[in-house]
């Protein structure tokens, strides 16, 4: 019996000059955004700052994250 539900809640971010890096060196990406010079990644940074704009509050920034929940039982 396996049952799949997918829930979608906020994740809270205070920096995106802290989050943005960390989240990038754990995907594929992060040899080529590790090579890339400083203004490369800062104009990467920009560019993401721009497109989540919508996102930010007073608080930081809030996302909607998507979560796959699978469960099963034999």
């Amino acid at each position: 019996d396996v049952r799949i539900r997918i829930e979608i809640l906020p994740m809270r971010v205070a920096s995106l000059e802290q989050y943005v890096p960390e989240q990038l060196a754990a995907t594929p990406m992060a040899g080529a955004v590790a090579a890339a010079g400083e203004s490369a990644r800062a104009a990467l940074l920009q560019d993401i700052s721009t497109a989540v704009q919508a996102y930010g509050d007073d608080e930081g920034w809030a996302f909607p994250m998507e979560a796959h929940i699978v469960s099963a039982r034999a």
